[in-house]
């Protein structure tokens, strides 16, 4: 999946966002069955996951409350 800056995520609904979120963890569900099954070469790639799920998450967030707030 491709990595999307902070304003890119910004401009996306909270439908799409939502969406992202889920196919990350599924991306990171598989990348934890390859590291557990020994056919993952490099850990950095969980980590650039993680990340990504956070980072959405907070604009998530941020999106959510800005709607409450007006």
């Amino acid at each position: 999946m491709k990595s999307l800056s902070s304003s890119e995520l910004r401009k996306n609904s909270t439908k799409k966002l939502t969406e992202r979120i889920l196919d990350l963890k599924r991306e990171m569900m598989s990348l934890r069955f390859q590291k557990s099954s020994g056919q993952l070469s490099s850990l950095r790639s969980l980590n650039v996951i993680r990340r990504e799920i956070a980072r959405t998450k907070t604009i998530l967030t941020e999106l959510t409350l800005r709607k409450i707030g007006d």
